[in-house]
């Protein structure tokens, strides 16, 4: 069985056409459409993949619905993980640098 999905353009602003790419999921073919190359189509559906078969090993579960759902709850955890753990680190730089400018402006402590 086939299904078609897209994978979305991550660059604003480009005119690039879609195109059609065929992967495979958890033993089932799609149809990608995406702005994307082909190699990065693949490279998102190799990841999907991956924490498929990874939630299906690991929980023992055989429907691939359920899979599908574990699956993205835990790269949506990574990803959540990552921006937190990312704008923590933005935050801790914008202050050295404030404390910097304060620094050679002579003006810290005030």
């Amino acid at each position: 069985m086939r299904e078609e999905i897209g994978v979305k353009q991550t660059s604003e602003g480009d005119d690039k056409a879609p195109r059609a790419t065929r992967v495979q999921i958890f033993g089932r073919e799609y149809l990608l459409q995406s702005e994307e190359s082909a190699e990065y189509a693949h490279s998102v559906a190799a990841y999907v993949d991956q924490k498929m078969a990874e939630i299906s090993s690991e929980r023992n579960l055989a429907d691939p619905a359920r899979a599908a759902i574990m699956a993205a709850m835990e790269m949506a955890d990574e990803l959540l993980q990552r921006r937190d753990s990312r704008d923590k680190s933005s935050g801790r730089a914008a202050e050295a640098l404030d404390r910097l400018g304060r620094r050679m402006d002579g003006t810290e402590g005030e």
